[in-house]
């Protein structure tokens, strides 16, 4: 089966709203409408399997990064592998400084703080 996944430094922003966010159970709600928005999403590269984009996060000095990439693989392992973000630094070898640490999981979501240093044309 095709699935789309998204990776992205996106969560960073997701982390630091919650810092700053007063309301526990309404902070993530904009700024994920806002990542879910397609407009504004600015694609840097596109080839056959692969689309790499960003997107200018409003009333923040931050982007959002997204990859999307077509794969075969059963969804129940593609997100088993997504919501173990304490376990992040395993699979995403290349990173050396890669830091990945799980803030706060429900039975709903995992909120978790990823910092990639990444050299972005």
């Amino acid at each position: 089966m095709k699935i789309y996944y998204i990776i992205g430094i996106s969560i960073l922003v997701l982390c630091l709203n919650l810092v700053y966010s007063k309301n526990l159970s309404t902070k993530p709600i904009k700024l994920l409408n806002s990542l879910h928005d397609n407009n504004g999403w600015e694609i840097l590269d596109s080839s056959s399997n692969n689309l790499v984009s960003t997107k200018e996060i409003q009333e923040r000095d931050l982007f959002a990064v997204m990859v999307k990439k077509d794969i075969e693989l059963p969804k129940k392992i593609l997100q088993n592998v997504i919501m173990d973000v304490n376990n992040y630094k395993q699979f995403l070898k290349s990173s050396d400084s890669f830091i990945s640490n799980e803030i706060k999981r429900t039975t709903h979501f995992v909120d978790g703080y990823q910092f990639i240093p990444i050299n972005i044309p």
